[in-house]
């Protein structure tokens, strides 16, 4: 019973959260649904199919938050608080379709895979779509503080994954330098 409760409280606390920040969620959608959009009809298809498969928007809703709780009102940092959620959210989209292409998985939130549906060369090349475009719209700031975040997080996040490919089946531990 007690951790039933806890879930409720916990389900309660993220509603009441995410209610502080939903005009901005919505803008966030909606920018989101402007940037992966294409005048290419294949990639459009795709990108709405990424869209479409739903997600909590975690991350962007924590950028939102974190901008609030210190920036909130200062006119264009407002959009552009908007346009780095959306870029979270590509970011993020962008390394679950090529984790399920390391991983071989057939489905990602219940909906078949982009790469068990289109194939593997195909997953790869939007999930390496998704990343420029989250770069390009992330160079729409003008802050190389900012692509330096993005590109220092990309490669330990892409380190990572390598060595979890290194010692899958492996009982030795990877080896590490520096």
């Amino acid at each position: 019973m007690a951790h039933s409760k806890a879930k409720f409280d916990a389900v309660s606390a993220a509603r009441t959260i995410f209610s502080l920040i939903r005009t901005d969620m919505d803008a966030v959608e909606s920018e989101y649904e402007r940037q992966i959009s294409s005048n290419i009809q294949f990639l459009d298809h795709l990108g709405k199919y990424l869209k479409d498969s739903g997600g909590k928007r975690v991350r962007p809703a924590l950028l939102l938050l974190s901008y609030r709780s210190v920036l909130s009102g200062e006119g264009d940092k407002d959009v552009s608080a908007v346009r780095l959620a959306s870029v979270m959210e590509m970011l993020h989209t962008a390394t679950l379709v090529h984790d399920d292409i390391i991983d071989n998985a057939d489905r990602r939130r219940n909906r078949p895979s982009i790469n068990s549906k289109f194939g593997n060369q195909t997953a790869v090349l939007i999930g390496d779509w998704l990343y420029m475009s989250a770069f390009e719209t992330s160079l729409a700031e003008r802050d190389l503080e900012i692509l330096d975040i993005l590109t220092r997080l990309t490669r330990l996040m892409t380190e990572g994954e390598l060595i979890q490919l290194t010692v899958l089946g492996s009982t030795r531990p990877p080896i590490v330098t520096g």
